[in-house]
């Protein structure tokens, strides 16, 4: 599902969002997102990309907050919010002029 969304999107690769402890260490739902990631690499043709997913649900919960979306309307949002900073992540990463 996740390919044929990217192919029929035109995408040129997909970016994962990577679940580490707050101290930069795997956990177990880290060793699954990597499996994960494995499988989508080795079906498909696009290159696969992590992007460290911590405090992105934070950030997520902190900028509804800020826009003053109803705290009822918020979780509905916050995945979909919370995706998006990481692919914003992702792309200021690959902005950057080399150092």
């Amino acid at each position: 599902m996740i390919l044929r969304h990217a192919v029929e999107n035109d995408a040129v690769g997909v970016v994962i969002g990577l679940p580490l402890n707050m101290d930069g260490t795997d956990s177990e739902q880290t060793r699954l997102v990597r499996k994960f990631a494995s499988q989508v690499a080795a079906i498909g043709s696009l290159p696969v990309e992590f992007v460290d997913e911590r405090l992105s649900t934070y950030a997520a919960d902190d900028l509804m907050r800020d826009a003053r979306i109803p705290r009822a309307r918020r979780s509905s949002l916050r995945d979909a919010l919370a995706a998006q900073i990481i692919l914003q992540a992702f792309l200021d990463t690959r902005q950057r002029p080399a150092e």
